[in-house]
């Protein structure tokens, strides 16, 4: 899918900018829109993340309001699914706040007997998931690769990629295919939308290891 991030409310003190996301289900013929809002840059890095995970092919801001059994009120900040996981609720908190105050206000029992109901995951994700080493910095890369319109070199990508089931470097890959910086940002862009893997926790180099994305269907 693509679509655009955006502040929840026209907010002079909410400075977050407008911000294209590049996600994609494997097959061509998935292709969704979807506007995304966000309230702090807490909540844009932590979508800017997920948006890049090859497991998850749909993300929802501020999906559902839940009707708790103390009669109070939830919603959450982020749902995520995709082909075989469990769909997660996400809370997005930085750590401060949530060391101080663990239960979310009171509610985090009944938040999470609701979700268990629901049969969806209930997580509470801080800075510790999203801005972990070098994670955000790789997205916002993988992201910007992916809004490059380049249906030529990619598709020369996934023709050598399929020679190397097992996986090539980057450096590999380029290199084979003689494209310079062009190759590797349509190396990239296919990592962000879901088609090609890597590990996005290191930071991302010419022995970052692309693989194929099990689910794939190209």
């Amino acid at each position: 899918m693509t679509g655009v991030m955006h502040p929840v409310r026209d907010d002079p003190h909410n400075n977050a900018e407008l911000i294209a996301v590049g996600k994609r289900a494997p097959t061509e013929a998935a292709e969704r829109v979807q506007d995304l809002v966000f309230e702090s840059t807490h909540e844009k890095d932590c979508l800017v993340v997920l948006d890049v995970d090859p497991n998850i092919d749909r993300l929802e801001t501020q999906p559902a309001t839940w009707h708790l059994e103390s009669g109070r009120r939830y919603t959450a900040d982020i749902r995520a699914s995709g082909p075989g996981i469990r769909t997660k609720v996400i809370e997005v908190k930085p750590s401060r706040i949530l060391n101080r105050d663990p239960t979310l206000g009171g509610r985090r029992e009944d938040i999470e007997a609701y979700a268990e109901r629901a049969d969806v995951d209930f997580q509470v994700h801080t800075e510790d998931d999203y801005r972990l080493g070098a994670r955000l910095k790789n997205a916002h890369l993988l992201r910007h690769s992916a809004r490059r319109n380049m249906p030529a070199a990619r598709a020369r990508v996934i023709e050598e990629m399929k020679k190397r089931p097992h996986g090539m470097t980057l450096h590999e890959i380029v290199f084979a295919l003689k494209m310079g910086i062009d190759g590797r940002f349509a190396v990239l862009g296919l990592v962000a939308l879901g088609i090609l893997s890597m590990n996005i926790d290191e930071p991302i180099g010419p022995d970052s290891v692309v693989r194929w994305v099990e689910m794939s269907h190209v």
